[in-house]
């Protein structure tokens, strides 16, 4: 379950902020970004259109279903075997057995647009625990 909301004196200046509840209803994960840094905000400038790019902000068309769905990083590998053109890259700390063993899990998976050109991706475990894994690169 997930949510997001904006404020700002306009749409222009605005901040949005994404809510993930776990499946108790508990928030698991929230962040906050400048509304005029994420592509799918980049012509929100009317109450109508932020609207819009919220709901869309919330449903992004991915191809993760589940951290199953994730690339394989193979031992010994700086970072995951790229899915076609656009590479995964694992967040800060995140190490190769870590994540191995979350995408083993086949954890729910949220991802949503952070930027221009990527979407970040957060692991929800069954106790509501999330984890960020990293961003999934797309064309900006």
């Amino acid at each position: 379950m997930s949510e997001a909301y904006s404020n700002g004196a306009t749409c222009a200046v605005a901040v949005v902020t994404i809510v993930v509840r776990g499946p108790d209803k508990k928030v698991v994960w929230v962040e906050a970004l400048q509304a005029d840094q994420i592509m799918t905000f980049v012509d929100a400038n009317t109450v109508p259109k932020m609207k819009a790019a919220l709901r869309e902000w919330l449903f992004q068309q991915h191809t993760f279903k589940s951290t199953g769905d994730l690339p394989e990083w193979k031992k010994g590998a700086d970072s995951p075997v790229p899915l076609g053109e656009f590479p995964f890259y694992p967040d800060f700390g995140m190490e190769q057995a870590g994540y191995a063993q979350i995408r083993a899990e086949k954890r729910s998976i949220f991802c949503y647009v952070q930027g221009m050109e990527s979407l970040a991706c957060i692991a929800i475990s069954k106790d509501g625990t999330a984890t960020k894994l990293g961003a999934q690169s797309f064309p900006g």
